[in-house]
C-alpha cells in the first residue's frame, strides 16, 4: 500500500483497486508528444485511478476508516526509456467515512 502520513503521525494506508491490493483498478494513456515514435521519443502520460483505504495498516483516526477516491494524474514530458526523475501533477475527488471513535 501507499502511506500517507498526517501532522500528528496517523497513517492512511491505500491500495490501488480493491482493499486488499489483489484487483488493481486503474488505466493509463501514453500520448506521443514530439520526436520520432517509440524509445527516444517525448510522451507524456495520462493516469486514472481507484484509491480505497487498507485497514490492516491505518493508525488513528484512519484506522476503520471506509470509502476511497479517483486519482487523476498526468506527467510532465519525458523521453521514453529514460531513467530520469520524472514530475507529475494529480488531484482526486472522493470520499472517507470514518469509524466512530471510542473515548
Amino acid at each position: 500500500p501507499y502511506v500517507f502520513t498526517g501532522e500528528d503521525g496517523d497513517k492512511l494506508a491505500v491500495y490501488y483497486g480493491t482493499p486488499d491490493g489483489t484487483t488493481p483498478t486503474g488505466t493509463y494513456d501514453l500520448v506521443h508528444v514530439s520526436g520520432k515514435v517509440g524509445f527516444g521519443g517525448t510522451y507524456q502520460a495520462f493516469f486514472l485511478a481507484e484509491f480505497v483505504p487498507y485497514d490492516q495498516e491505518c493508525t488513528g483516526k484512519f484506522n476503520g476508516v471506509t470509502g476511497g477516491w479517483t486519482m487523476y494524474a498526468t506527467t510532465e514530458p519525458f523521453v521514453l526509456g529514460s531513467t530520469d526523475p520524472l514530475g507529475y501533477e494529480w488531484s482526486g475527488k472522493g470520499s472517507l467515512t470514518f469509524a466512530k471513535q471510542r473515548r
